[in-house]
């Protein structure tokens, strides 16, 4: 499997250093943008769950899900914590397909339930952080639109600057 290439070594990104993070205020932008309208937020710890209700019961939901290596205590707990989510994405999807995810080859993997479908979960792993992204079964996102989105919200994640306090 992939996974050798998404524990890559070296240095560490800065929020890998981080045992909290407010996923919902780093990536509200990105997931404003997705959704095409305000959403509404629901918090959990490294998680943040975006979703918005056109009034007709439709409307879309994205979580995104942030662990860090020092949120998971340490590295061994990381990597497990990884392939852990890694099986239970295939276990839920099948084998990671083989999208083009442009930039994010080399650190990313897409799973849905059809290769020619939209995907429905992307897990982006590199140097001390992993972030899981979830597209509800009610979000009409194309496969395009949910690797802008991976891509933006992981370079909200590479660019973190711990908040002023």
């Amino acid at each position: 499997m992939v996974l050798p290439l998404l524990l890559l070594a070296g240095c560490n990104h800065r929020v890998a250093s981080e045992k909290t993070v407010d996923v919902c205020a780093l990536m509200l932008e990105a997931a404003t943008s997705a959704l095409h309208g305000v959403p509404i937020t629901e918090r959990g710890p490294g998680t943040c769950e975006f979703h918005v209700d056109d009034g007709d019961g439709s409307g879309g939901r994205i979580q995104v899900g942030l662990l860090t290596r020092a949120a998971a205590g340490g590295s061994r707990q990381f990597d497990q914590s990884v392939r852990l989510i890694l099986a239970e994405a295939a276990q839920t999807y099948g084998n990671a397909g083989s999208p083009a995810l442009g930039d994010l080859a080399e650190v990313a993997l897409g799973f849905g339930s059809d290769p020619s479908q939209s995907l429905r979960q992307v897990v982006v792993a590199e140097r001390g952080v992993m972030m899981e992204v979830f597209i509800g079964a009610e979000t009409e996102l194309s496969r395009e639109e949910v690797l802008a989105l991976t891509r933006a919200l992981w370079t909200q994640v590479t660019t973190y600057k711990r908040p002023s306090t």
